[in-house]
């Protein structure tokens, strides 16, 4: 078995379960694997789960995690570490949080709009449900869980088995359990043991991406097609009276970028998560975070942000924040995301993750829709059997775009005639 000293994990030959604080592990698996659980990612320690999960999964890394609990943006988390017996080498990761999940999330609004009146009125829990989620607290298109693709296929199964088991045993009593977002090839691999004990499969948001091959901003717009070429000066100079800068530690400005953040979240069609102040603080510390700031050259005020989180080789694009009462006139909406851009491209990254909203804005971008899927287990069978039979309504197929973009890009449908613009209110979904 594993037990913990300080950081370090040793393997002994005892398989009886054993406990030190919140830190317990399971009795070793028939094929020599242990499950060790703990309600802090203190407990499993920094040097062992970051030496596990890699960079590219920023949200899963200890800074991030240690920012989410020291904030309090989420109640009750539940770590998993499914290691090997013998050696003690991790083979399973997984974050869950004990979460109020809304099975409305992604319904679109015009459907919905008699239910949330009935809501405000009387019911405001109404088809509102208790869960055990393991997901991102960020619309990022990755879950949070993370297996070793040094595993076969059958020990994957049952390693994703494993992390299920301990899950499912720590949330009894809560009703809902809810696993997103994978996409191919995780989805496959967590689907045999997903089917095995129950879980729904179903449509998430799709997620979207570019493959970055320029080294600047320049460099990108000048591989674009003639039409979204100009759409991007255009907006450019619309944004002349402003100064960009990409800062790392962006703690001086987390109050004022989290209010404009919130401003977006405001006007959003869908809300699928809402990031506190203490949170935006927390994750100033944390080593992968970024900040895109927009300011008025004439006064220095503050009226867009972007967050970013860089891994190792790509870079995710998470959130923005506007001033609604620049951005018609400006464009902040769409100038912040052009740096970000650039910065891709000078930082070396091989790929652009533009997260899952506003997709007909990033279509013109060029960047690539996929898709992402969730699973999801009632355990009242009968609510379950509801699920199924409402799956199409309450996890609908999101429509998306492509464009032909790239001037060397034969594979994308042509673009709409005239420029390809958005419109500058584009906030489909935060």
């Amino acid at each position: 078995m594993v037990v913990r000293s300080g950081e370090d994990f040793v393997t002994h030959g005892s398989r009886r379960p054993s406990k030190m604080g919140s830190l317990t592990e399971s009795l070793v698996s028939t094929s020599g694997y242990c499950t060790v659980t703990a309600l802090s990612v203190d407990e499993i320690g920094k040097s062992r789960w970051d030496g596990f999960v890699p960079r590219d999964l920023p949200h899963l890394r200890h800074g991030f995690l240690k920012a989410v609990e020291d904030s309090e943006q989420c109640s009750e988390p539940f770590y998993t570490l499914i290691l090997r017996a013998d050696t003690s080498e991790a083979v399973a990761a997984a974050v869950a949080y004990k979460l109020k999940v809304d099975l409305l999330t992604l319904v679109p609004r015009r459907y919905t709009r008699g239910i949330n009146a009935v809501r405000r009125r009387l019911f405001p829990d109404l088809l509102y449900l208790s869960s055990m989620t393991c997901g991102p607290i960020v619309t990022n298109c990755q879950p949070n869980l993370f297996v070793a693709a040094s595993l076969t296929p059958a020990e994957q199964s049952e390693a994703v088995g494993l992390v299920l088991d301990a899950i499912e045993t720590h949330s009894k009593g809560i009703p809902l359990q809810l696993f997103f977002e994978f996409s191919e090839p995780l989805a496959s691999t967590v689907a045999p043991a997903m089917a095995a004990r129950g879980y729904l499969r179903a449509p998430s948001l799709p997620g979207t991406r570019l493959d970055v091959r320029w080294r600047s901003l320049d460099e990108y717009t000048s591989l674009l097609r003639k039409a979204f070429r100009r759409t991007i000066v255009k907006d450019r100079a619309r944004a002349a009276d402003l100064t960009f800068e990409i800062v790392d530690d962006f703690h001086a400005y987390a109050e004022a970028a989290w209010k404009l953040y919130k401003s977006v979240l405001d006007k959003a069609e869908n809300v699928f998560e809402e990031l506190t102040l203490p949170f935006f603080q927390a994750l100033a510390a944390f080593e992968q975070s970024s900040m895109v700031l927009a300011r008025e050259k004439a006064t220095g005020k503050l009226v867009g942000m972007e967050l970013l989180l860089r891994g190792e080789t790509t870079l995710q694009d998470i959130y923005t924040g506007v001033d609604y009462a620049h951005n018609k006139e400006q464009h902040i909406y769409f100038n912040l995301l052009y740096p970000v851009l650039g910065y891709a491209g000078e930082k070396g990254f091989k790929q652009l993750s533009l997260g899952q909203t506003s997709y007909t804005f990033k279509a013109r971008l060029g960047v690539t829709p996929f898709s992402t899927f969730l699973y999801i287990r009632h355990r009242n069978k009968l609510i379950h059997s509801i699920l199924k039979i409402a799956k199409n309504a309450l996890f609908p197929v999101m429509p998306t775009k492509t464009h032909r973009v790239f001037r060397d890009d034969t594979s994308s449908q042509e673009q709409e005639q005239g420029d390809a613009g958005a419109s500058v209110s584009e906030t489909e979904n935060v």
